[in-house]
C-alpha cells in the first residue's frame, strides 16, 4: 500500500464512520504500518487483524470496536488511545506506552490458531499502563509481566490466569476483578483496591499489599507467602486454606475474615484486628501476635503459640476450643517422623479437666499451666512432657510413663500416681547416638497432698522443696 493509497483509505473510512455516502470501512488486515505517525487517527470499527503497528505513534487514536486480533503494537506510543470494545485477541503491546488508554469492554482473550491449535496470549510485557481504563475488559491469561499499571482501573475485569509478575500497580482499582489462579508474584499493589475481587488460588508470594482495601475479597487457597499486608483491610475477606507463612500483617484489619485452615506460621500479625474472624484449624505456629484483637474470634482447634494461648485464656478470659483428636493425631505424626511431619501438641494453659486421655501419647508435649484436674491419664505416655505448674489434682496417672517429665510446681494433690514410671531418660545426640547423659523426672516444688503413689519409685526423681506424703 502506497502512502497515497493509505491516505485515501483513511478518508473513505472517515465517511464510513460518519455514515456518509461513498464511505468505506478501512481494511488494513495484515498491513505493515510500523513506524507511522498516526496521532488522533480515527480507525473506529476498522479491520486491523494481524496488522503491524510496531513503534507507531497512535496517541489519542480511536480504535473503538475495531477488529484487531493478532495486531502488534510493540514499542508503540498509544497514550490516550481508545480501544474500547475492540477485538484485541492475541494482540501484542510489549513495551508500549499506554498511559490513560481506554480498554473498557475490550476482548483481550488468547487467540487460537485454527490450523496449528497454538494459543497466543495478549501481551503487555513491560508496557506502561498508568491510569489506563480496563473496566470489564476480557483479560484471561493476558501477560502483564513487569508492566507499570499505577492507578489503572480494572474494575470487574476478567483476568483469570493472567500474569502480573513484578507489576507495579499502586493505587490501582481492581474491585470485583476476576483474578482466579492469576500469577501476581512480587506485584506491588500498595494502596490499591481489591474489594470483592476473586483471587481464589492466585499466586502472590512477596507481593506488596500494604494499605490495600481487600474487604470481602476471596483469597481461598491463595499463596501469600512473605507478602506485605501491613495496614491492609481484609474485613470479611475469605482466606480459607490460604498460605500466609511469613507474611507481614502488622496493623492489618482481618476482622470477620475466614482464616479456617490457613497456614500462618512465622507471620507477623502484631496489632492486627482478628475480631470475629474464623480461625478454625489455622496454624499460627511461631507467629507474632502481640497486641492482636481476638474478641469474638472463633479459635476452634487453631494452633497458637503457647504464650498467646496462655494469655488468651488466663488474662483475656477467651476460651480456646480444642480439637483434641486432631491435636493428638498431629502430635503422634510429629513423634513418629522425628519432627518432620505433624505438629507438637502445644497445650499451654489448656482446659483439659476431666478429659479421657487414657493411653494417650503425649511424649514431649507442652502442657505447662494446663488444667488436668480429674483427667484420666492412666497408661498415658508423658515422657519428657512439660507439665510445669499444671493442675493434676485428682487426676488418674496410674501406670502413666512420666520418665523425664517436668512437673515443677505441679499440683498433684489427691492424684492417683500408683505404679507410675518416674525414670530418668537417656539423652541422644542430634545423630541419634547415646550420650550417657540422663534427664530425670523433676518434681521440684510440686504439691502431693493425699497423692496415691503406691508402687511408684521416686528414688531417681528430683524432689527438691517437695514434701512427699508418708506411705501408709
Amino acid at each position: 500500500m502506497t502512502p497515497a493509497e493509505f491516505v485515501e483509505t483513511i478518508k473513505l473510512h472517515e465517511r464510513f464512520v460518519r455514515g456518509l455516502l461513498g464511505g468505506k470501512r478501512a481494511d488494513l488486515r495484515g498491513r505493515d504500518l510500523s513506524g507511522l505517525k498516526l496521532r488522533n487517527i480515527n480507525l473506529e470499527d476498522s479491520l486491523l487483524n494481524g496488522a503491524n503497528l510496531t513503534r507507531c505513534d497512535v496517541s489519542g487514536a480511536n480504535f473503538r470496536s475495531a477488529r484487531m486480533s493478532g495486531a502488534c503494537f510493540d514499542h508503540a506510543q498509544s497514550t490516550g488511545a481508545d480501544f474500547r470494545t475492540a477485538d484485541l485477541r492475541g494482540a501484542r503491546f510489549r513495551s508500549g506506552k499506554l498511559e490513560r488508554s481506554k480498554f473498557g469492554g475490550a476482548d483481550l482473550r488468547p487467540l487460537r490458531d485454527p490450523d496449528s491449535g497454538d494459543v497466543q496470549r495478549c501481551e503487555f510485557v513491560s508496557a506502561v499502563l498508568d491510569g489506563a481504563d480496563l473496566q470489564k475488559a476480557k483479560l484471561p491469561l493476558a501477560d502483564f509481566r513487569s508492566a507499570s499499571m499505577i492507578g489503572a482501573d480494572l474494575r470487574k475485569a476478567g483476568a483469570s490466569g493472567a500474569r502480573f509478575y513484578g507489576v507495579e500497580a499502586s493505587r490501582a482499582d481492581l474491585s470485583g476483578c476476576e483474578l482466579e489462579k492469576a500469577d501476581l508474584t512480587g506485584v506491588v499493589l500498595r494502596q490499591a483496591t481489591l474489594k470483592r475481587a476473586n483471587l481464589r488460588s492466585a499466586n502472590l508470594p512477596r507481593a506488596s499489599l500494604a494499605g490495600v482495601d481487600a474487604a470481602e475479597a476471596t483469597l481461598d487457597n491463595a499463596n501469600l507467602e512473605e507478602a506485605d499486608l501491613s495496614q491492609g483491610c481484609f474485613h470479611n475477606a475469605s482466606l480459607v486454606s490460604a498460605n500466609l507463612q511469613q507474611v507481614n500483617a502488622e496493623d492489618a484489619d482481618l476482622s470477620g475474615c475466614n482464616l479456617s485452615g490457613a497456614q500462618c506460621q512465622s507471620g507477623n500479625f502484631n496489632r492486627s484486628d482478628l475480631g470475629g474472624a474464623n480461625m478454625a484449624d489455622a496454624d499460627f505456629t511461631k507467629a507474632r501476635l502481640e497486641g492482636v484483637n481476638f474478641q469474638g474470634a472463633s479459635l476452634a482447634s487453631a494452633i497458637l503459640p503457647p504464650a498467646v494461648r496462655y494469655l488468651l485464656e488466663k488474662d483475656g478470659g477467651i476460651e480456646v476450643e480444642l480439637d483434641l483428636e486432631k491435636i493428638l493425631g498431629e502430635h503422634l505424626r510429629w513423634i513418629e517422623s522425628n519432627g518432620g511431619e505433624g505438629h507438637r501438641a502445644m497445650l499451654t494453659a489448656a482446659d483439659l479437666g476431666g478429659c479421657d486421655l487414657k493411653g494417650a501419647c503425649l511424649n514431649g508435649a507442652d502442657l505447662r499451666h494446663a488444667r488436668l484436674c480429674g483427667a484420666d491419664l492412666s497408661h498415658a505416655l508423658l515422657v519428657l512432657a512439660d507439665l510445669a505448674e499444671a493442675d493434676l489434682s485428682q487426676a488418674n496417672l496410674k501406670h502413666a510413663d512420666l520418665s523425664g517429665a517436668d512437673l515443677r510446681g505441679a499440683n498433684l494433690d489427691r492424684a492417683l500416681l500408683a505404679a507410675a514410671q518416674l525414670d530418668p531418660v537417656e539423652l541422644l545426640s542430634a545423630a541419634g547416638r547415646r550420650t550417657g547423659r540422663h534427664w530425670p523426672t523433676n518434681l521440684s516444688g510440686a504439691s502431693l497432698k493425699g497423692t496415691d503413689f503406691s508402687q511408684t519409685d521416686f528414688s531417681t526423681a528430683v524432689v527438691a522443696n517437695t514434701t512427699l506424703p508418708q506411705k501408709g
